[in-house]
């Protein structure tokens, strides 16, 4: 059953806004709508419908944001720094959120 499109742009919103938050709940709280990004997204592999293209884009960038804050912390905890939840707006991914809410936004 077709949605019209509200749940792909909703998701991207989603997983920008996320990117530029930190803390662990940010972390656990964008795997849903990445997920989601991987499902819809298939749409681009399986039936070429090239507008779902930014929100496969929004999954990978938010499933290597994931992946790098939950080595970041790791790492921090082994070596006694800290948890690493510092926000640097200017870093990659603050670059990427932006690129996201751009798409979002469009």
């Amino acid at each position: 059953m077709p949605t019209f499109g509200v749940p792909c742009p909703t998701a991207i919103l989603t997983i920008g806004l996320l990117l530029t938050a930190r803390g662990p709940a940010s972390t656990w709280l964008i795997v849903a709508p990445a997920l989601w990004g991987f499902v819809a997204g298939s749409a681009v592999l399986l039936f070429g419908v090239w507008s779902d293209y930014p929100l496969l884009a929004a999954a990978v960038l938010a499933t290597a944001d994931v992946i790098s804050q939950v080595l970041r912390r790791s790492a921090n905890k082994r070596s006694g720094r800290g948890t690493g939840d510092s926000h640097e707006p200017f870093t990659l991914n603050g670059l990427f959120s932006i690129a996201t809410l751009n798409f979002a936004l469009r």
